[in-house]
């Protein structure tokens, strides 16, 4: 006998019943006995093609529905969604390791030296590192839940071998992040060596004061500006952001065959993410404590 035929012998209703439904994934027990060479870890594209034989016109329109929803995931939670608390006041410029870090997060820390910065609460140096520990603690778990969900929710095509996409596209918001914070401090060093040499610290004091006012003055469209990534750098950097969530909406669109409550779960678990991401965030920038 020949190696049967995927979608003569088993693309039939019977065989896809559990692959069609909702947080199964994609089965093993006959990956090999497909059109494609033995052991091809492609399969969820057979079986993709299988499942849009069977299904009638208007599963497929919901299908297309709930991956056009899926594409808006990482715009809305990470882009476009509540940009004023996007912004972090911190007094002075903060590490570079750890504004790397907290821009990748979703936050966008702004040096307001003149301005009052409430920090919430103040906690003793314990409960601080108890609460820096927890968030790190929490971050992990949502991102190994983020795994799972992608494993039993079809996974993404591009990750048919391995189903770690979404968490990826999480953790390679470091690479824009670093990029822009290499280029703002390198423009904050050329704009010093270009100061006057007459520009006295009470000069510089002064200049400062007056962009505060001007601050004060323009207030929501300055205050919406600086939520935005990358905004004020160098177009390398505007590009790498924009890069960056195109990607995120190619990999969350590309989970084929999301049901109605595999996308609540990833509403549910990506919103979850994102609020903890943001949570570490403040807390890195000295929030709730002593931060760093």
């Amino acid at each position: 006998m020949g190696v049967p035929n995927f979608k003569t012998d088993f693309c039939i209703w019977d065989n896809s019943v559990l692959i069609y439904g909702p947080f199964t994934p994609w089965p093993k027990s006959i990956v090999g006995m497909i059109d494609g060479p033995p052991n091809d870890n492609m399969a969820c594209w057979y079986y993709a093609d299988c499942i849009f034989q069977l299904i009638p016109e208007t599963r497929k329109q919901q299908h297309q529905a709930t991956s056009l929803v899926m594409g808006l995931i990482p715009l809305v939670l990470k882009d476009i969604a509540w940009p004023h608390r996007r912004i972090a006041h911190i007094p002075h410029l903060l590490p570079w390791y750890t504004e790397i870090i907290v821009r990748a997060l979703g936050l966008n820390p702004v040096v307001k030296r003149r301005r009052k910065i409430s920090y919430g609460r103040t906690f003793n140096s314990f409960t601080s590192h108890v609460i820096l520990y927890s968030l790190i603690f929490v971050l992990v778990g949502m991102y190994a839940i983020l795994i799972i969900i992608e494993v039993y929710s079809k996974r993404s095509s591009l990750g048919c071998p391995v189903p770690i996409f979404i968490v990826a596209w999480f953790i390679v918001g470091l690479i824009p992040s670093a990029v822009e914070v290499a280029a703002s401090r390198s423009r904050r060093r050329s704009e010093h060596s270009n100061t006057s040499p007459m520009g006295s610290r009470s000069e510089a004091g002064a200049v400062e004061a007056l962009v505060l006012d001007s601050t004060r003055a323009i207030g929501l469209k300055v205050t919406n500006q600086e939520a935005v990534q990358g905004s004020g750098e160098a177009l390398f950097v505007q590009i790498g952001w924009a890069s960056y969530y195109t990607a995120g909406t190619l990999v969350f669109s590309s989970i084929m065959l999301v049901s109605v409550s595999e996308l609540c779960a990833w509403l549910l678990a990506t919103s979850a993410t994102a609020a903890v991401s943001k949570m570490f965030a403040y807390k890195l920038c000295g929030y709730w404590g002593l931060g760093f």
